[in-house]
């Protein structure tokens, strides 16, 4: 059912009867990337990844300022435990979505919500609905459900059930639709390619059905759709979502008939600050339809400037408390529905024995072209590790413990990490071993454009020396499409599509079960 909430005559008295600051303050959600809270009462506030004991001092510690019904809000696109460190971990969103198992789904919404509450959690900036559509696509990929609208709408539905069932608000992004193009959101404004017609098929479908679903919290990209749009008349650049009443306002809301709360993405993010003046972007966001302003840097220059923008016109005084009446409404909803309760206890065994079934069925052989699983990778006594990395990656101990979990279970095991090509020639023509298993380790490392293995790393792929007499098993932890890269190159092809601690043991079992 559609999310809709009650704005009355009341919220706008309360709005109206805060000062300036208060009325901004109220529709921001600063970035706490590891710092402690500043004394401001934010309305909202963001908490990056940090210990579980750490998370509920610091969000403790922010609602005693700005108050037990504040919205605490993280990215929690694939459970828990990316963001908690401690909380149960799952692979990418697009493994979880690999198998055909839509309950699953909301489990793993549920044991997101549970575990997130438990930490003070009451919101979460997920899940990404854009369709994966191009694998070169630098901010969705791994993070999507689906290479199509029928896959995103039906996986994403039922994680935003588990979340919001369980009582934590779910977040659809990034409207209009990411997963088309090649360039990335965080340095520049990109272009949603699609023509009216087909994006009605595609990621209006996909945003159609999840607001029908009753997701309640929806975030524009800093994404344009020039199908639907217009550009500025000074520079020819159609202007992203997050600053265009067009997209926010007439499709999103007129079109589309979504009453929930709409929140930016980043606003230090290249899209939207490369696109215009950031204090101006801040304003016009509000001015074009939004609610609640992502990672701003409040301060007194950070108030002084938007009450310049209410001077030049850019922010109206009826518009600042239409949305602090809003966010204002949003929240006692939520009260009412009981998503500032107290946690509810569950079982933390429960939902690790959850998060190792799920590991276990979404590791998966794609490719096996010379039939080298488990024929000859059983009976090998010696084995290689190489990992093929690029110089930043995540859950980087799990990609090392491969390592370990080989040992176990074969009698002489070393590992290399970016040898070179010309040693892994060498290495692979010497025979020396009768197995090598190629960890390629590439994620998104936002602001590095796509996922693939770039820089140096890539070299390591060169000479052709998987293709030599010693068996070559590649296992891809992170990029869901790199057998798509490299078809010729690699001819066995594991992916785990996001590593957790319990990745490297299921490996295993399919090599040497």
């Amino acid at each position: 059912m559609k999310y809709t909430f009650k704005i009355s005559a009341n919220h706008f008295e309360q709005a109206k009867s805060l000062d300036f600051n208060q009325k901004i303050d109220v529709l921001c959600c600063p970035n706490y990337n590891g710092s402690q809270p500043p004394k401001i009462q934010t309305g909202a506030a963001f908490f990056h990844a940090d210990k579980k004991s750490k998370l509920k001092t610091r969000i403790r510690d922010f609602k005693a300022l700005a108050g037990n019904h504040s919205l605490i809000t993280t990215d929690m696109e694939n459970g828990p435990g990316e963001m908690i460190l401690g909380g149960s971990e799952f692979p990418e969103f697009f493994g979880l979505c690999s198998q055909n198992v839509t309950e699953t789904l909301y489990e793993v919404g549920k044991v997101a919500a549970l575990e997130g509450r438990e930490v003070g959690f009451n919101w979460t900036l997920g899940p990404c609905v854009d369709i994966a559509e191009n694998p070169d696509s630098p901010a969705v990929g791994s993070r999507s459900s689906g290479r199509s609208p029928e896959e995103v709408i039906k996986k994403a539905t039922a994680y935003i059930h588990g979340l919001q069932q369980n009582g934590l608000v779910a977040t659809a992004k990034h409207f209009p639709g990411d997963g088309f193009g090649i360039y990335d959101q965080h340095l520049t404004t990109p272009e949603n390619p699609l023509t009216m017609s087909d994006w009605r098929k595609l990621s209006g479908r996909v945003f159609q059905e999840v607001i029908d679903a009753g997701v309640m919290a929806i975030m524009p990209g800093h994404i344009s759709l020039p199908a639907y749009d217009h550009a500025n008349p000074k520079n020819g650049v159609y202007p992203p979502a997050t600053l265009s009443p067009r997209l926010m306002v007439d499709l999103l809301r007129g079109e589309l008939g979504f009453e929930g709360i709409i929140v930016s993405d980043a606003v230090g993010m290249g899209g939207i600050v490369g696109y215009m003046n950031v204090y101006d972007a801040c304003a016009t966001f509000f001015e074009s339809g939004g609610d609640l302003l992502l990672f701003p840097k409040i301060g007194p220059k950070f108030y002084d400037k938007m009450k310049a923008c209410v001077k030049k016109g850019i922010l109206s005084e009826e518009t600042l408390i239409d949305r602090t009446a809003r966010v204002l409404a949003f929240k006692e909803d939520l009260l009412e529905r009981g998503f500032f309760k107290e946690p509810v206890p569950f079982i933390k065994s429960e939902h690790e024995k959850l998060a190792d079934d799920v590991t276990k069925k979404t590791i998966s052989i794609v490719r096996d072209r010379n039939d080298l699983i488990p024929k000859k990778t059983q009976n090998a006594k010696k084995v290689l590790h190489v990992i093929i990395r690029n110089e930043m990656i995540k859950n980087e101990n799990h990609i090392y413990e491969l390592t370990q979990e080989l040992k176990k279970n074969y009698n002489n095991v070393q590992e290399l990490s970016n040898p070179g090509p010309d040693r892994l020639f060498d290495l692979a023509e010497s025979q020396n071993f009768d197995l090598i298993v190629c960890s390629i380790v590439a994620n998104y490392n936002f602001g590095t454009n796509v996922i693939r293995l770039n820089g140096l790393a890539c070299r390591n792929l060169m000479q052709g020396w998987m293709h030599l007499e010693t068996p070559v098993v590649f296992v891809s932890h992170n990029h869901p499409f790199i057998e798509l890269e490299y078809k010729a190159v690699m001819d066995t092809v594991i992916n785990t599509y996001g590593s957790t601690p319990t990745s490297s043991k299921h490996v295993c079992a399919l090599l040497n079960p």
